[in-house]
């Protein structure tokens, strides 16, 4: 008498052979659409930054959510596999009938919904290949969307199901009798064709991933670290361009061009990229009848979208996994006993103990330094009270002295009290001329051009700007391990930036062949950056 695997009875229908693979493929597909959905939506809102179906946010996956989704569509290339093997053995026989009325329509769902996985999966391949930005992002447009047919067809699928087929032929899904033979050799195949993807997956990514060449220069050759790069050397350069893909609504693609080079024990980078107007306000402040003010659209949700400077990071990890080698945390809460997030968009943090390094060159707040803000992606740090924002796991590098500052002791979306103010009020001329998205005029003021605030000073009128940044010295300490200068020219922004090839901060990661390498446009935004899945792997010439 043959035995049964579940809970079901014996007096199920018994299936044979090639249906039971089938009512196997059945039941392992079902958990893979509903989380292949599930995280795709929970992408889709994070990078769209809108809810897609309200209320169902907080119901999503959270955390490594790319990583998730690449694992799933992964585990629908081992199904895929395992059913065209299916296919492949059971080619000489009759195709299984529906029975009822509606048995012409289903059938040619059943077909749709082939032909809708397929184009799925070919599709996240050429995503994953090309990139989130490829094709002016119609072919993330067309996933998406393909995505929602699936689903539409899906439930019409099973409402046709429930519906007019027999129950006989139902319960041989619903309830089946699959013997131990049959269970063993299918699982069996599935998980010899996993393991052979998972084997392989270290050799696919090295393969598919796009290598920056990094040139050797002489040492009598001379990189000023200036933003013009007028150097022969960087005319010769090999150049890479990674097309990152911006959020909001438009999702702009924004391509950044990337060059490096080593003389020495020192390594030299140059990125440049589009941006028809410099955005080089940042929060200013505004004199009004009651009072100083911060002039924001977003601030007290920590998610500034008009009063703010341009940004570029740049990120270094010594591992190759999707979106900022898994640094990328979405959800509204997606770190244990840490605070929701704002946006409910999501944080950063390395996984696993891990560190990412991170430039961040900040168009107003780092200008005249000549360095960037360097810092890192680590564990989430613990909440600490009173601290005006979370950040989870990433923090800047550990600052001696130097630096900036805002010119406010505390934010607020009322009046706020100035830290200083001019010590000559002819300084804040230039800023009452000027222009929106002038080039010339950067929104900060020397600390040492200025005195702390006292309200007998304050004489300015209603309507006068005050820059909200206050220069004080260069970065003194891990954070200002990093050189750097930047220039807007004709539309486009051009940073450089070097520093020493290894590095005895804890919290940076030396800048060997083989580092992988990401980079993130925030275009006037305080946490709205463009992203790209894949890296460059530096390779030294």
């Amino acid at each position: 008498m043959l035995t049964h695997c579940g809970p079901f009875p014996l007096t199920a229908m018994p299936l044979h052979k090639p249906l039971t693979r089938i009512v196997i493929l059945h039941w392992l597909a079902l958990p893979l659409l509903f989380a292949s959905l599930a995280s795709g939506a929970r992408i889709h809102i994070s990078s769209r930054l809108d809810d897609l179906l309200p209320g169902i946010a907080h119901w999503l996956p959270q955390g490594d959510v790319y990583g998730l989704h690449l694992l799933l569509a992964c585990c629908w290339l081992v199904l895929a596999s395992a059913y065209g093997t299916h296919l492949w053995l059971n080619r000489a026989a009759r195709p299984y009938s529906t029975a009822g009325r509606m048995a012409p329509y289903n059938r040619g769902l059943i077909q749709a919904l082939r032909w809708l996985l397929l184009a799925l999966l070919l599709l996240g391949l050429a995503i994953y290949l090309a990139g989130s930005a490829a094709a002016g992002g119609w072919l993330l447009w067309a996933h998406r969307w393909l995505a929602f047919t699936l689903l539409a067809c899906f439930i019409l699928h099973m409402v046709m199901q429930a519906g007019w087929t027999p129950w006989t032929q139902l319960r041989a899904i619903v309830l089946p009798r699959l013997t131990w033979q049959a269970c063993v050799v299918t699982l069996l195949a599935i998980l010899g064709i996993g393991t052979a993807t998972w084997l392989l997956r270290p050799t696919w990514q090295q393969a598919t991933t796009a290598v920056l060449p990094v040139g050797s220069i002489a040492l009598s050759e001379t990189i000023t670290v200036d933003g013009a790069s007028t150097e022969a050397a960087w005319q010769q350069a090999a150049a890479r361009t990674v097309e990152t893909l911006g959020v909001g609504r438009e999702q702009a693609a924004i391509p950044v061009t990337v060059q490096a080079l080593r003389q020495g024990e020192v390594m030299y980078f140059r990125f440049s990229w589009p941006d028809p107007t410099p955005s080089l306000q940042h929060l200013p402040l505004i004199k009004t009848p009651t009072g100083w003010q911060i002039k924001q659209r977003g601030l007290n949700q920590h998610d500034e979208t008009l009063y703010y400077e341009d940004k570029l990071a740049i990120m270094f990890a010594n591992d190759a996994a999707a979106a900022g080698s898994g640094s990328m945390q979405l959800g509204h809460q997606p770190v244990h006993r840490a605070p929701p997030h704002a946006t409910g968009r999501g944080y950063h943090a390395a996984q696993g103990g891990g560190l990412i390094d991170v430039w961040h060159w900040k168009a107003v707040r780092t200008h005249g330094f000549n360095q960037l803000d360097d810092s890192h992606f680590g564990s989430p740090y613990p909440v600490v009270p009173g601290d005006t924002r979370y950040t989870a796991g990433y923090k800047s590098d550990p600052l001696q002295a130097g630096g900036y500052t805002e010119n406010w002791a505390w934010p607020g979306e009322g009046n706020i009290r100035p830290k200083r103010l001019p010590r000559d009020p002819a300084l804040l001329t230039r800023f009452q001329q000027a222009k929106a998205n002038d080039p010339s005029v950067y929104w900060g003021m020397s600390w040492y051009e200025s005195m702390p605030y006292d309200s007998k000073d304050d004489h300015y009128p209603v309507g006068t700007l005050m820059p909200s940044v206050l220069w004080k010295t260069v970065f003194e300490g891990d954070r200002g391990d990093v050189q750097a200068a930047a220039q807007w020219q004709q539309g486009r922004w051009t940073l450089e930036a070097a520093r020493g090839i290894q590095s005895a901060s804890p919290f940076d990661l030396d800048l060997v062949d083989g580092l992988y390498l990401w980079v993130a446009v925030f275009d006037h935004a305080q946490i709205r950056h463009s992203y790209h899945l894949r890296p460059l792997r530096l390779r030294f010439d």
